[in-house]
């Protein structure tokens, strides 16, 4: 009986060491793979994202001087009304689509969210293109939020509402002190879970292994931990 004890307490402790281990292992791994990824090269800055970079800063509201069409001034001003009482942090950028920015829509985009990021760690970012471009939403920081309104109508009377969904239905995901993140097994608990279930497995062909030797006519291990037909090398009897 003592003899089983010992080997069930041996087998836990070996499964939670293959646990620990297969968890420490992944987050190494899951660390270095965030290290290892690149910014990808989205070239020079254009001189468009400059601007409105430098219109964002005074009131979080840029309006380019080719997009006045889309909003007047007293719209803009509703605008910057609607963002300095939100909740959640803003950013409106309202331009039209060009291709005399020195790059691309896409890169041109991508850049304005680098560098709204850059100033502003968390909020939503709202480009309005009007009719001929692509107008977005996008979410700055971890977080979750679907947008189901569509950039239609006076940006004056849309983005206020956009934002008033946004201060309700975003779902910030807040940095865990504990290091269960998002990685490939989800964090510590869910590498140690995958590790024990690994431990476990290990244990399981052992002891399937170690069944098919029992059957193949190996001596059995007695709690002593000797093999029970292996004679005494001490003195008998007859010495």
């Amino acid at each position: 009986m003592k003899g089983g004890l010992l080997s069930l307490l041996a087998a836990v402790l070996i499964g939670l060491g293959v646990a620990t281990g297969v968890s420490l292992w992944e987050q190494e791994n899951s660390a270095q793979r965030e290290r290892e990824v690149e910014e990808p090269d989205l070239g020079h800055v254009s001189d468009r994202v400059t601007n409105a970079i430098a219109g964002l800063a005074d009131d979080g509201v840029y309006v380019a001087p080719d997009a006045r069409d889309l909003i007047d001034e007293r719209g803009e001003r509703s605008l910057v009304k609607a963002v300095a009482e939100a909740e959640v942090p803003v950013s409106i950028v309202i331009w039209t689509k060009t291709f005399d920015a020195g790059t691309g829509g896409f890169m041109l985009g991508q850049q304005l969210e680098r560098e709204v990021a850059e100033q502003m760690p968390r909020g939503v970012l709202f480009v309005w293109e009007g009719p001929n471009g692509t107008s977005s939403d996008t979410l700055i920081g971890d977080g979750y939020w679907i947008n189901d309104a569509d950039f239609l109508g006076d940006p004056a009377i849309t983005l206020p509402e956009m934002i008033a969904d946004a201060e309700v239905n975003v779902e910030w995901r807040e940095p865990d002190p504990y290091g269960n993140g998002s990685d490939y097994y989800g964090g510590l608990w869910g590498g140690f879970a995958v590790g024990l279930i690994y431990g476990t497995g290990a244990l399981l062909g052992i002891a399937a292994l170690w069944g098919l030797a029992r059957l193949a006519g190996v001596p059995r291990l007695r709690g002593s931990w000797r093999l029970s037909n292996v004679p005494s090398s001490g003195p008998t009897k007859d010495a």
